[in-house]
């Protein structure tokens, strides 16, 4: 029986890799060259690769933090980043 070629877990795949796969994918669905099941398979990989992505983008947004400083520039504290603030 022919062993199927292994594949790295998804969430040790570095998330650069992850998303420019998931382009390839978008890519390749887009142009409409594949088969039916081929389709299906990649539209399968894309929904586990996009999941997982937006698994990771939440746990970074979540990590990215505003060093807040004074006047003088001493280090007040931290507080959540917030992408809609100026």
């Amino acid at each position: 029986m022919a062993r199927k070629k292994e594949q790295p877990a998804e969430d040790a795949i570095p998330l650069e890799r992850l998303i420019a796969r998931l382009e390839e994918i978008v890519a390749s669905l887009e142009a409409g060259e594949q088969g039916l099941e081929k389709s299906i398979e990649l539209y399968s990989e894309g929904r586990r690769l996009g999941r997982e992505a937006l698994k990771r983008l939440a746990a970074l947004e979540e990590r990215i933090q505003l060093v807040t400083r004074d006047e003088e520039g001493e280090e007040l504290g931290l507080e959540p980043f917030d992408p809609d603030e100026e």
